[in-house]
């Protein structure tokens, strides 16, 4: 499997605090991304987030976990695709994961790394992978929203 990593940068006026707090807090992750979360900030923790909690099956990271965390500088975690990549997507181990980390470059000034990768190469890869990166935009414009943001740049 060859994998093509998404990444972005989303450049934000707040603390680095804030931002870190802004990915694992589930009151917070649903002012922006989701509809429910449960999130275990440790290692093996869940990252679970639900668009349609009626079906916590289908559209969350149901069983997904946190792979690496320091607090307010790197968070990584597993991630699971929608119904329609479920067969490529939402079989353990998952194989795709996100990577943030957190600078610091201002008082109130913070730049989120993201990577999104394990991107499989075939038809229903590269059509996951452009429905994911369409996601991660939408959910980065609501989360620079939601915390005063500058800009946001899509590699």
């Amino acid at each position: 499997m060859t994998s093509k990593d998404m990444t972005f940068e989303l450049k934000l006026n707040t603390s680095s605090e804030e931002v870190w707090n802004s990915w694992l807090e589930p009151k917070k992750l649903v002012s922006w991304l989701t509809q429910k979360a449960q999130v275990e900030p440790k290692i093996g923790g869940a990252y679970e987030l639900f668009w349609d909690p009626s079906t916590p099956t289908d559209n969350s990271t149901i069983d997904c976990k946190i792979l690496a965390i320091v607090p307010n500088r790197f968070l990584s975690f597993e991630w699971r695709g929608p119904v329609p990549y479920a067969d490529i997507m939402n079989i353990k181990p998952f194989p795709t994961w996100v990577a943030l980390s957190f600078e610091q470059v201002a008082v109130n000034q913070t730049i989120v790394h993201f990577r999104h990768a394990g991107w499989g190469d075939s038809d229903k890869w590269n059509e996951a992978y452009k429905w994911q990166a369409n996601a991660w935009k939408m959910a980065g414009q609501r989360m620079e929203n939601g915390i005063q943001p500058t800009r946001e740049t899509i590699q």
